[in-house]
């Protein structure tokens, strides 16, 4: 599939649709099988890059999103253009939910305080 034939409409629902499937492998700990969606969500990024700060910032459509796999996804996709409310999205998970979605959501938080990361 060529990504730069899709809408932005198409890919953030191809990303909502990797995401999902990530979901299951997180619960799991099954990090290698999610490797090949993982890289297939980062192609959706860097297509969406190419597009400029607009079609970036229609991942934040997917904040409120049911799935914490997407949610998570989104909010760490996005804080390069939308810095405080992805880092609000990824407090919420703290406070909320379980296992390796609060503990991807206390890493992220922590690298980008420290200075670590600086998203882009």
């Amino acid at each position: 599939m060529k990504l730069d034939t899709l809408t932005v409409d198409e890919l953030i629902s191809l990303f909502v649709s990797f995401s999902e499937q990530q979901y299951p492998l997180t619960l799991n700990d099954e990090g290698g099988k999610a490797k090949q969606i993982i890289k297939k969500r980062n192609e959706i990024d860097k297509e969406l890059r190419r597009r400029g700060i607009a079609a970036r910032l229609e991942l934040t459509k997917l904040f409120t999103h049911p799935n914490t796999q997407v949610r998570i996804n989104a909010a760490t996709t996005s804080l390069g253009v939308a810095r405080e409310p992805a880092l609000g999205v990824l407090r919420q998970i703290i406070k909320e939910d379980f296992g390796p979605f609060r503990l991807d959501a206390r890493m992220t938080i922590a690298l980008i305080e420290d200075g670590t990361v600086n998203p882009t």
